[in-house]
């Protein structure tokens, strides 16, 4: 291992500084390409068990540490994974391990074991909040329906939103909450999600629908999991909008990003929202 040595002089005092490259290990999967995945028994988990190939499925991880993931496409699944980091373990958690499946609503706002979301693929907007549970909007620019899913009754909820395939949005007055808004369809290859400290679920553009056709987005929106109702914070509701930068490092309520796909987001300490870059 090669390290590289940094010296300084101070006050004639030398420090000298090591840094080494990290080191990959190959912990689970396939070594070939385009897998189809090793299953197991629903709920069961072993160190045999592996997703199969997918490209942008849902991820996230959950308050004990481990790591989920959903969907994901070639070809385009709707299985829930879940993986131990400390055993090594996949469980295929839920789906029926088949490509393409289409999403069970169920009743609005009611939790069943057979909901499910459905084939989620080119990377769905996706959330944890404070609870440890997990939502999920659009992929692959289907619906604006928003799901919940809650680890302890492993139960799909059709939340908010429509199951129009491919819907414009609802955006309302900009400010004001509503039970009818909803941001258009849309894939979060595209999108960048965050969740405040509030436990608010924040949206910020993509590539997706504004009220009727799709674009890139530059809308800006917060939903209240308590109260059920999105709101359109900033941006604009049309399509393709343009940047306006203001003064650099001066703060302006008329300054905006422009529409954008695909870019690089921080959250920092104070709970402030960074982006850098796009498509």
């Amino acid at each position: 291992m090669k390290k590289l040595a940094l010296t300084f002089l101070y006050y004639f005092v030398t420090i000298t500084i090591y840094a080494q490259g990290g080191i990959w290990t190959w912990i689970s999967g396939d070594s070939l390409p385009n897998s189809a995945g090793v299953f197991g028994t629903q709920g069961v988990p072993s160190v045999i068990n592996h997703p199969p190939s997918v490209y942008a499925p849902c991820s996230w991880k959950d308050r004990q540490g481990n790591f989920w993931t959903y969907g994901g496409t070639y070809s385009a699944y709707s299985d829930l994974w879940k993986f131990n980091p400390a055993t090594h373990e996949w469980t295929w958690v839920k789906g029926n391990g088949l490509k393409n499946q289409p999403s069970v609503y169920g009743t609005k706002g009611i939790a069943d074991i057979n909901n499910t979301p459905g084939k989620k693929d080119y990377g769905s907007a996706t959330w944890v909040d404070t609870a440890g549970n997990f939502w999920i909007m659009g992929g692959g620019i289907e619906t604006s329906a928003l799901w919940k899913y809650e680890i302890n009754t492993n139960m799909w909820t059709w939340v908010s939103g429509t199951t129009v395939i491919n819907s414009g949005g609802i955006y309302g007055n900009k400010g004001m909450p509503s039970m009818l808004n909803t941001p258009g369809a849309r894939r979060n290859e595209a999108g960048s999600t965050w969740t405040d400290s509030l436990n608010n679920l924040w949206l910020f553009g993509g590539f997706g629908f504004d009220v009727s056709s799709y674009g890139y987005q530059n809308d800006l929106w917060k939903y209240n999991i308590t109260t059920n109702e999105w709101t359109w914070m900033k941006g604009d509701s049309i399509k393709g909008a343009p940047s306006s930068y203001g003064l650099q490092g001066i703060a302006n309520p008329t300054n905006d990003p422009g529409a954008r796909t695909t870019f690089t987001r921080f959250y920092d300490t104070d709970g402030n929202f960074w982006i850098f870059g796009g498509y």
